[in-house]
């Protein structure tokens, strides 16, 4: 990661890179890229990915305990190895013990608490079974409608799809039932789905609430909760916390009065201080399984800063679209609310970038859902234009560049923007266009970044400054600015980002010379 004057396609050279790194960055040049010796990926090994990075776990799912038919559906996904998170958390959650599940972006944790929960649903309808026949009553054991096992929350609708069709496709094989229950979606659909057998149901908070307070199922038999992305959900600022005691009210007073322990499966990324410390103490004896990278971005991006005026970002994000234009490749567009999305998007049309479409929380849930299919699905809509409703969670695979056009307030809205893309070990790039105003929090980042440390929460607030007021000004884990231009020995530190090649460099000039000398 760099300080550059907008130098958006710098060599691949820096430490780490690999000759199919720098295949992949100049991917967009034929003549460039087929001078590189890039390694074949058709005989990578299960623990490898498919460009040839050790990403998989040694053990198979087989050796976890996994089902196998639970298998046979991973395999049809292509999934024939757990990851490093899933070999983690798998035999916890299968042990039936309250687990807080972190793990880096891209790692898999959907799988890592998926895959047992619909391990355990299998081995309690078999339990169930064999007791029916332990009776000496012959055939199926009784069906239960409206009474689901398990219940996923998940924090937008978009995510709660996305969760739904990985459980969709891992029942094909396994043969349990699961319910998706979401806002913009019929509300007699939903009641008829509900009203059938029912092992899993996936949904939001504030939809689930209202179909257990009308009864369109019951919570009597749920055992197993799941919070996906914890740290959203659980945070009071974020505006969940009333629907979601409204949700896990019932269903701990349910499991009190049957006198069964309930088990709670919280996953999530990022977990700070002291959201931690509440969790534990709010559901007792948590259980930790987390990977030594959390609160890291995945090391196969790269992450350049590009340091603009703003007036200029919009020509820089023309520039930096422009320069990283590939063939099939998508893009990520973040910016920092609605108003921004549209704006920016109505820009890039004028400007002739046609395959662009938004995603925002003002848009209507049929538009939204339209929206994601066509980034997903449509070869000729390459730019995604979003706020962070598209930061948490979801999964484009296909995303190789994320552009950050208005940077985020904390380090941990970073970590999740960043995280789109460089997944399940992928390569990727993180173009982020720092104003001003952003210096502070942004050099904490790649000082973060460049020392290996974990990306704290940092508050962008502490950078409001300009250049002449905030010099020698760091912000500490807090967000408090201290001042000194020297650092623990007494030596004078640089006020601000090191200089590359001349400095930061403002507007577009810039993008073209630095083109220019890549190419050379």
């Amino acid at each position: 990661m760099r300080w550059m004057a907008v130098p958006l396609l710098r060599r691949a050279r820096h430490a780490g890179a690999t000759a199919r790194a720098a295949a992949s960055a100049y991917s967009a040049f034929p003549g460039v890229a087929s001078a590189l010796p890039v390694a074949s990926a058709r005989v990578a090994p299960p623990r490898f990915n498919a460009s040839g990075r050790r990403f998989f776990a040694a053990q198979s799912f087989q050796q976890l305990g996994i089902d196998a038919r639970i298998v046979a559906g991973l395999a049809e996904m292509k999934i024939t190895a757990p990851t490093g998170i899933q070999e983690k958390s798998i035999p916890t959650v299968l042990s039936r013990h309250d687990v807080l599940c972190t793990a880096q972006t891209g790692t898999g944790k959907t799988l890592a608490y998926l895959v047992p929960v619909v391990e355990q649903l299998l081995r309690m309808e078999a339990a169930k079974q064999k007791e029916h026949e332990a009776r000496g009553k012959g055939g199926q054991a009784e069906v239960v409608v409206g009474r689901p096992r398990a219940l996923i929350l998940l924090p937008s609708r978009e995510l709660a799809v996305q969760v739904s069709a990985v459980a969709k496709q891992l029942a094909h094989s396994a043969k349990f039932a699961c319910c998706t229950v979401t806002s913009g979606e019929r509300k007699s659909i939903q009641q008829k789905n509900t009203a059938r057998r029912l092992d899993l149901v996936i949904g939001t908070p504030g939809r689930v609430a209202k179909c257990i307070s009308k009864g369109d199922f019951f919570v009597s038999r749920i055992n197993t909760v799941v919070v996906d992305e914890a740290d959203t959900l659980f945070d009071a600022k974020m505006g969940f916390r009333k629907e979601l005691d409204a949700v896990l009210g019932p269903i701990q007073a349910s499991a009190a009065k049957r006198n069964q322990p309930l088990q709670m499966i919280l996953a999530a990324a990022t977990i700070r201080p002291p959201l931690d410390q509440v969790l534990k103490k709010k559901f007792g004896e948590l259980r930790t399984v987390s990977d030594d990278k959390i609160h890291r971005t995945p090391s196969t991006i790269r992450e350049e800063f590009v340091r603009v005026m703003p007036d200029s970002k919009q020509s820089a994000l023309r520039e930096a679209l422009q320069l990283h234009k590939r063939r099939a490749a998508k893009t990520m567009v973040f910016c920092r609310n609605s108003a921004s999305v549209r704006s920016t998007e109505h820009m890039l049309r004028e400007h002739g970038f046609q395959d662009a479409v938004c995603l925002h929380g003002d848009m209507p849930p049929a538009r939204r859902h339209d929206a994601v299919n066509a980034f997903i699905e449509d070869t000729n809509v390459n730019i995604l234009v979003c706020t962070d409703l598209a930061a948490r969670g979801l999964d484009f695979a296909a995303v190789k560049h994320v552009i950050i056009f208005d940077f985020p307030k904390t380090a941990v809205d970073y970590v999740h923007r960043a995280g789109r893309t460089g997944r399940a070990g992928e390569l990727g790039l993180v173009t982020s266009l720092v104003t001003k105003h952003d210096l502070t929090l942004a050099t904490s980042i790649e000082n973060s970044k460049r020392h290996s440390n974990t990306i704290k929460e940092l508050r962008a607030e502490a950078s409001s400054t300009s250049p002449s007021e905030g010099a020698g000004e760091s912000a500490t884990a807090d967000g408090v600015v201290q001042r000194s231009s020297r650092d623990a020995k007494g030596r004078k530190t640089p006020r601000g980002p090191p200089h590359k090649r001349g400095g930061y460099g403002y507007g577009t000039k810039k993008l073209q010379k630095h083109k220019q000398r890549t190419l050379r």
